[in-house]
């Protein structure tokens, strides 16, 4: 096992060591307030043989870091995460898992066929207040939601709370809608080829294929709109393909989890004495918050938009907040008890008050 000290070290001391497990090392995500699994290495077999088990890679400080596939069972924030779209649905299965000992649970379910061998965890931490996540030493982790939504709605647990969310839960149609960038209008497309130009120079960038979109004529009105490549060029491209302009898009990327020393901005823009908006998905939101401060030392005046944010803290530092399909000014939300639960009731029924 690695030291603990090498681990700071090569994590640029943003990983605390949590438990040792067969599969890879537990670890604590300081700047993203999670778990994550990992393991360390300069063994290029080991490298091999983990990325083709869908273990993605990152640079250490003098090795490699490789952490392991990842996936949602379910979150009240975002629709297309849940292995359903239907709303009434995505409550009732977010209500059941929170009523069981999930881990107990993936036990069981992970000793069929299929699933056998494979090392399950539930990931929790301070950023997981509205998605439940596992984590998985292989690429099967991924078969999970949708084979345990299948499963669970068999079962007279599902029947049960099915019938007390309709009670609760309106049914509407969700302002959302997820497309293909082949489908999108001409200058949609027109921006996408700029932008996979502007990133053939750097060695490896997973630009996505679909858009999303649906909701952002509702977005503040700004003068720039600064998005986070890594996790959000298909909502920058769905912003043009809503809106109909691109002059206003700014990508800017920041890596918060290593070094923080890399950033990366694709159509550079003057910041001076503009009101920009800085839009990520958002789990902690560090680098909504790192972000901001940038606007501000040059001379922006930020606002700052956490898509489908998975924390109360997340909320608490941001302006404002999509979920689901609704913008919704931050300082609106009250933190009641079940208050997850309470504000996605409230969005699907279209209630003001939050």
């Amino acid at each position: 096992m690695i030291s603990k000290k090498e681990l700071l070290e090569e994590t640029y001391n943003t990983l605390k060591p949590l438990r040792e497990l067969k599969s890879g090392l537990l670890v604590y995500n300081k700047p993203h307030f999670k778990n994550n699994l990992i393991c360390i290495t300069t063994d290029i077999n080991e490298i091999r043989d983990r990325l083709k088990l869908g273990w993605s890679i990152y640079p250490g400080k003098y090795k490699f870091i490789l952490q392991a596939p990842e996936t949602v069972l379910c979150d009240l924030s975002e629709i297309y995460s849940n292995p359903t779209v239907n709303p009434i649905e995505i409550f009732v299965l977010s209500r059941i898992l929170k009523s069981i000992n999930i881990s107990k649970f993936l036990n069981k379910f992970t000793s069929t066929l299929h699933f056998k061998n494979l090392e399950v965890f539930l990931l929790e931490g301070v950023a997981s207040d509205v998605e439940i996540r596992i984590v998985g030493f292989d690429k099967r982790v991924h078969d999970i939601p949708n084979s345990l939504y299948q499963m669970l709605k068999r079962t007279n647990l599902w029947k049960a709370t099915l019938r007390e969310s309709k009670n609760i839960i309106k049914t509407r149609k969700l302002n959302i809608k997820s497309k293909e960038i082949a489908k999108a209008n001409l200058k949609t497309r027109n921006f996408y080829n700029r932008l996979i130009k502007k990133y053939s120079i750097f060695e490896r960038v997973n630009i996505p294929n679909r858009i999303v979109c649906g909701f952002w004529k509702n977005l503040p009105k700004n003068d720039i709109f600064i998005f986070v490549p890594k996790s959000g060029l298909k909502y920058a491209i769905g912003f043009i393909e809503e809106i109909g302009s691109d002059e206003q898009i700014m990508l800017w990327e920041c890596h918060l989890s290593l070094d923080q020393t890399k950033e990366l901005r694709i159509f550079n823009k003057k910041l001076k004495n503009k009101n920009v908006a800085i839009i990520d998905r958002s789990y902690s939101s560090n680098t909504l918050d790192f972000l901001k401060e940038k606007v501000i030392r040059e001379g922006g005046n930020p606002i700052t938009i956490a898509l489908f944010p998975k924390s109360k803290r997340a909320i608490q530092h941001s302006d404002y907040i999509l979920f689901l399909d609704k913008f919704i000014p931050s300082k609106n939300i009250h933190f009641k008890k079940n208050w997850q639960e309470d504000l996605f009731i409230k969005t699907i029924n279209n209630e003001k008050s939050f």
